[in-house]
């Protein structure tokens, strides 16, 4: 009995030497793990964050760890599944949530318009008041801008400059202000901040392409998207925005080959069945081409065409492109202005059908006719 206290010593110094042997396992682990993300070897970050999880499953460190490495590599599915494990784990985890937020909203990109609204909104009404929703904005804007609504996109980032004044989008918006005042130089001053603060955002990119094609400009506009443009895959709405910008130079074969870098969305196909014609498909292909992107796109689409193809059609004052177009409005009155050179200006104002689609015929000399089409079968193009 006398030997009891230097034989509990003795398990008790063991014990603790396995505790710390334990801990610093992990923390060695857990930093090979995190070096492997800073140095952007992202499969290798992923297999170590892995392992980590197999071998200390009640932490949630590695869960968020293994996240931010998929949601970098791309893999925003996976991403949003491993930051819901992490809350699972941890529900009160801010880091958790402030990566779901993160990669909630950089996956809406991957949509559709619609789609991808239901996804940001839904994250909205999650995590009401959280410091991250900005982000959510961000990416609202992006979404609106991406696939044609400039209105609804100023709105979401004018929000985000409110809540971060110093960030890229806030200098961004300061030459969106500039140029409805109509100062020159203040625009492209605060272009140019914008673009240096964030030289890989698209919309920065395509907004400034736009004034530059509409200046009369296309090799500028075309200088300044080459960045983008080059890129391997492409999200829906960043292809069908370069893909409008190389039909508006006359290059449809290079619009129709941007489309193919991007997901199937309803959007893409639509984008793609009202150029196949152009690019020599047959009347049948074409119709069953649209068909197949009215089903999948469902109802309230609105078909845009014209008796010529070098115009360039305005949606709600932003350029959209020249025709063919298709698009997915958001419900409501908006307007559609269709300008042939050296003239004239078309004017069209109509409601978004709740049901069928819409079509907008436009003629230089016969003015532009709205027809209602209630069965989307029957649009034939």
């Amino acid at each position: 009995m006398k030997h009891w206290p230097t034989l509990h010593k003795i398990l008790l110094a063991t014990i603790l030497l396995i505790q710390v042997g334990w801990a610093q396992s992990y923390t060695e682990a857990k930093q090979a793990a995190d070096q492997a993300l800073a140095d952007r070897d992202y499969q290798n970050a992923i297999s170590q964050f892995q392992a980590l999880i197999q071998e200390f499953p009640e932490k949630v460190e590695p869960y968020n760890g293994l996240g931010f490495a998929y949601y970098l590599n791309g893999q925003f599915d996976d991403a949003i599944a491993t930051f819901e494990m992490a809350l699972e784990k941890a529900p009160t985890d801010d880091s958790a949530k402030r990566n779901l937020i993160l990669a909630g909203g950089r996956r809406a990109l991957e949509s559709s318009y619609r789609s991808g609204l239901e996804r940001i909104d839904a994250l909205k009404k999650r995590f009401p008041g959280h410091p991250q929703l900005a982000v959510l904005d961000f990416y609202l804007g992006k979404l609106h801008y991406l696939y044609g609504f400039a209105g609804p996109a100023f709105d979401s980032w004018s929000r985000v400059a409110r809540s971060r004044p110093e960030s890229g989008t806030a200098i961004f918006m300061k030459a969106v202000e500039a140029r409805a005042k109509g100062d020159a130089m203040a625009q492209n001053r605060y272009f140019q901040e914008a673009i240096t603060k964030m030289a890989n955002e698209e919309v920065f990119r395509l907004w400034g392409a736009r004034h530059l094609i509409e200046a009369g400009d296309p090799e500028q506009a075309s200088v300044l998207l080459t960045p983008i443009s080059e890129r391997p895959v492409l999200t829906p709405g960043v292809a069908i925005a370069l893909s409008r910008f190389e039909r508006m130079r006359g290059r449809s074969l290079q619009a129709f080959e941007l489309l193919q870098k991007t997901e199937p969305v309803p959007e893409v196909l639509l984008e793609r069945a009202l150029m196949s014609s152009q690019i020599g498909a047959s009347p049948e292909a074409a119709k069953r081409d649209v068909q197949e992107a009215l089903d999948a796109g469902g109802e309230g689409a609105v078909i845009m065409l014209s008796d010529d193809p070098g115009s360039k059609v305005y949606f709600d004052g932003t350029l959209l492109g020249s025709p063919p177009l298709g698009i997915f409005p958001p419900s409501g009155q908006h307007e559609v202005r269709v300008v042939y050179q050296p003239k004239p200006v078309l004017v069209t104002r109509f409601d978004v059908p709740a049901s069928g689609m819409l079509l907008l015929r436009s003629g230089n000399r016969t003015g532009t006719e709205v027809k209602p089409v209630p069965s989307r079968s029957e649009f034939l193009p």
